[in-house]
């Protein structure tokens, strides 16, 4: 069937008078009359990994008196041409003038055009395809009756194409006409060897399909038939057509430009009459086709007048302007302006912290009689905030945007702070921002989010051979358990297991069962940390290095208690001289995670001897081994309801509301089936579900 390519190649001819200087500009001067200019750009469909006949390109520009320009490349084209006004042509020459191959085709075309100076001319180039199609096609019979191996070798010049299957390739002919020779070889199981052979004259743009059909009666016993299919029917053509074309007035558009108080204009021309304009800053987009920033000369040109009016809506600073504009043929241009304008700046990563939860707003002020400057800003949705803004240098402005810290209580009754949400900076979160100058509340709305990837490594349990799921706690790459081969008791084996529970996030889930063993608890457990159990004494040793890049205000996980039941083992009394839950009551089950600033891990030991080095960091700012910068504790006093894992956010707590973890050990974090496990007190059948461990900001 026909095979029809279009491509566009925008080949625009703009006739400016020479009113626009260009960082790329080349003059000529011919004899002749006045004065005018080609402009050129171009817009190709780029693609990666395919061969593209663009890749390869010549371009010749001709006078009356001859060549006057050659360029063998898209990038070496200027983006103005000075001419006198006079005639002239154009010749577009692409691909690679593969003589044979089954993928690189070539084309070449022609066109004139006029330079008149004071108006805007456009030429089109049809670049019709020079290869010359020839297809082979096996009839089924072919394999049928031949053995494996048969094939048709066509050659041009020398260089050869060898189709062992049905399948088309292009042959480059030189001139407008040349003798193609191929050659068919096969065997058959009794007749031995099947050749045939041939010339064939083929022409540029047209097909020729030779078909072979096994045939015991035929000399050699092989039909062919060749079929030629004129280029009216083989449509194959790249169309070199200009597209909208935008350019500054005055100005260079690939310049960054200073906006204040002022006027400028871009001029856009089409060779088509133009159906829409529209441009695109920082993510919102304004149709601009019937606004009144647009004046119409006529139907293929249009000015876009810039103004203080033009810029309100959008942040200041510096902004990317995309500027699309597209034709009533479908025609698409394209370009991008800088401007850097008075009003309110998106904060960066740069002016961020996430950890003080601090930011620096910044407003760019170019009117010098300007003497105050207020910076509102919100979590996207939420109440406004005004913060007073200072001068940073004469045309910057900035408002330090800071958070707000509630005071409240641990679970010992000691000081700790909780942050608001609504203030400061947090990580992964919309902001809007907007500026008040001298008083008057300005329209643009300057949106940021400052992007963060933090996680909890392994959080969604899904790789089956993370070391909590083994016996190998001894050294962990971060989650452990208590998992051990005390006596050989297979149910000490299994205190941590990778399972599934319906409302998981992924496939597997990690669960902890409590167990007893030589007549104590040992409670199905899961932490941030490492495991050893060399006899009777199992030691954990709590801390993991962790990059802390943004403050948390909670963390998320999903849990399913299948069981908390009433305590039934009591071994160890606490330091108050009472077992922390007594048999017959409500048994516990409890996660934590703790926000640390350590130089030394954290042991914690029980078995048959008295336990040592526990610690709360719901009760405690500090151990031995440093400080405790924060934690969130989650308390599940009972079994859960429903038959789905529940999410939940537990808040952190704040002991220290300034600094970062900065020592070697940074995060701990422990899941435990029984709250007080390492007094060996709770019940023996607890059995509780963790999955989807992740910060939320």
């Amino acid at each position: 069937m026909p095979h029809t390519m279009k491509k566009i190649f925008l080949f625009s001819v703009a006739l400016m008078a020479l009113l626009f200087a260009s960082c790329a500009k080349e003059e000529l001067y011919l004899p002749g009359g006045g004065e005018g200019a080609v402009s050129f750009a171009f817009s190709t469909d780029t693609r990666t990994g395919e061969y593209n006949p663009e890749d390869y390109c010549t371009i010749r520009i001709y006078s009356t008196e001859g060549l006057i320009r050659k360029y063998t490349s898209k990038d070496e084209m200027p983006e103005e041409l000075s001419l006198l006004a006079g005639s002239y042509s154009v010749e577009v020459e692409l691909g690679d003038k593969s003589i044979a191959s089954w993928t690189n085709k070539s084309y070449s075309g022609k066109a004139d055009f006029t330079v008149v100076a004071g108006q805007t001319a456009s030429v089109e180039v049809i670049c019709k395809v020079l290869n010359a199609t020839v297809e082979v096609k096996y009839d089924a019979s072919v394999a049928e009756n031949l053995q494996s191996g048969f094939k048709t070798t066509a050659a041009l010049y020398g260089k050869e194409l060898v189709y062992t299957e049905s399948m088309a390739g292009y042959f480059l002919p030189d001139g407008e006409e040349a003798e193609l020779e191929w050659n068919f070889a096969g065997s058959h199981a009794e007749k031995g060897a099947i050749a045939q052979n041939g010339k064939l004259a083929i022409k540029p743009a047209h097909k020729y399909t030779l078909t072979f059909k096994f045939s015991p009666d035929a000399v050699g016993g092989l039909d062919f038939d060749i079929e030629v299919v004129e280029p009216s029917v083989m449509d194959d053509m790249i169309i070199f057509s200009p597209e909208p074309v935008f350019k500054g007035e005055g100005f260079d558009l690939a310049s960054s430009q200073k906006f204040y108080n002022t006027t400028k204009t871009i001029l856009l021309s089409s060779p088509n009459a133009l159906k829409s304009l529209t441009v695109e800053v920082a993510g919102k987009t304004v149709d601009l086709t019937n606004s009144a920033f647009v004046e119409k000369t006529d139907e293929k040109n249009w000015k876009i007048n810039l103004s203080d009016d033009f810029f309100s809506p959008f942040a200041g600073g510096e902004n990317a302007y995309n500027f699309v504009a597209e034709d009533s043929e479908g025609g698409k241009g394209k370009a991008t302006a800088n401007f850097i304008t008075q009003g309110i700046v998106a904060a960066t990563a740069a002016d961020c912290d996430l950890w003080l939860n601090t930011a620096d707003v910044k407003v760019k002020i170019f009117d010098s009689s300007v003497s105050s400057v207020e910076v509102k800003m919100r979590r996207a949705g939420g109440e406004w905030a005004t913060y007073t803004a200072t001068k940073l240098d004469s045309e910057t402005y900035v408002a330090k945007v800071e958070p707000k810290w509630i005071t409240t209580t641990n679970e010992a009754g000691g000081t700790a702070y909780q942050l608001d949400k609504n203030s400061g900076v947090l990580a992964n979160t919309a902001y809007e921002a907007k500026a008040v100058i001298g008083g008057v509340e300005k329209e643009a709305v300057a949106s940021f989010t400052v992007k963060v990837d933090q996680v909890i490594p392994d959080g969604d349990f899904e790789d089956p051979t993370l070391n909590c799921f083994t016996i190998s706690n001894q050294e962990t790459t971060f989650w452990g358990s208590g998992n051990n081969n005390y006596m050989n008791l297979a149910i000490l084996k299994n205190l941590c297991t990778q399972q599934s529970f319906p409302g998981q996030g992924g496939n597997y889930c990690a669960r902890m069962h409590s167990e007893v063993a030589a007549g104590i608890l040992a409670a199905g457990n899961l932490f941030s940390g490492t495991f050893v159990k060399p006899a009777t004494q199992g030691t954990v040793s709590f801390g993991k290095p962790y990059d802390w890049k943004a403050r948390p205000t909670a963390l998320r996980f999903k849990y399913y208690a299948s069981h908390i039941g009433q305590a039934d083992q009591t071994r160890y009394k606490d330091e108050s001289g009472n077992y922390p839950v007594n048999k017959g009551e409500q048994d516990k089950a409890r996660i934590y995670v703790a926000i640390i600033d350590w130089t030394a891990v954290r042991e914690v030991s029980s078995g048959l001897s008295e336990p040592s080095g526990m610690w709360d960091p719901a009760a405690m700012s500090s151990v031995e081994q440093g400080a405790i910068i924060g934690y969130a504790s989650f308390w599940i006093d009972g079994s859960s309801t429903g038959d789905q894992m529940i999410t939940v956010d537990v808040p952190f707590y704040y002991y220290d509301k300034v600094t970062k973890p900065s020592k070697t050990y940074a995060i701990a974090i422990s899941c435990s089936a029984n709250a007080y496990g390492d007094y060996m007190c709770g019940c023996k059948s607890n059995e509780l579900y963790v999955d989807d461990f992740e910060w939320v900001y």
